[in-house]
């Protein structure tokens, strides 16, 4: 893996890193990568490329890095649960039965969870570990194809794919409200 300088283009690193991949979110500082062949997550400093390898739960599906450079991951073969690292402890949170996409708005400091088997999305609040409202995507009964979430932070629009039955549905975050499908 090269790190490179965002306004140079210049390669600052390069890293070898032992494990397989899956997904990746950034902020400024950090890259966080979910391995989920071996259920862990990568964090990496992108100013002095020095990285952790942080293990739990037994699907890392999804990782995202928070304004306050803990990490939240969705756990998606564990059952119903987030897990939120955070100065060394980690919280499990409680947000369905199949969390699979996960996004966070730094302005809102909010994360949210999208549920594809039940057709929600949770709303955390990262500071108490609480879901403090749950969003109905707009569909009965289970779907099997894995969805996902997406987020446009400027519009605070919400997108869950539902594969299955060929649906994108965008959602107000601010209010849960669907918008369009």
């Amino acid at each position: 893996m090269s790190i490179i300088n965002s306004t140079s283009k210049e390669t600052i690193d390069n890293l070898e890193l032992e494990h397989l991949h899956k997904r990746g979110s950034s902020n400024d500082e950090y890259l966080v990568m979910t391995n989920n062949n071996d259920n862990s997550v990568t964090k990496l400093n992108l100013d002095t490329a020095e990285y952790e390898l942080l293990q739990f739960g037994n699907s890392a599906e999804q990782g995202i890095v928070l304004k306050d450079g803990s990490v939240m991951v969705s756990n998606r073969l564990g059952g119903s649960t987030l897990f939120h690292i955070k100065n060394g402890n980690l919280a499990e949170i409680d947000v369905g039965e199949w969390p699979v996409g996960l996004v966070y708005d730094d302005d809102l400091n909010q994360a949210f969870s999208f549920d594809f088997l039940a057709g929600k999305i949770s709303v955390i609040d990262p500071s108490t570990d609480t879901v403090v409202y749950e969003y109905n995507v707009g569909y009965e009964g289970e779907t099997d194809a894995i969805g996902d979430l997406s987020y446009d932070p400027s519009r605070k629009i919400l997108y869950a794919m539902i594969p299955e039955r060929n649906e994108v549905v965008a959602i107000d975050a601010l209010t849960g409200d669907i918008v369009s499908t």
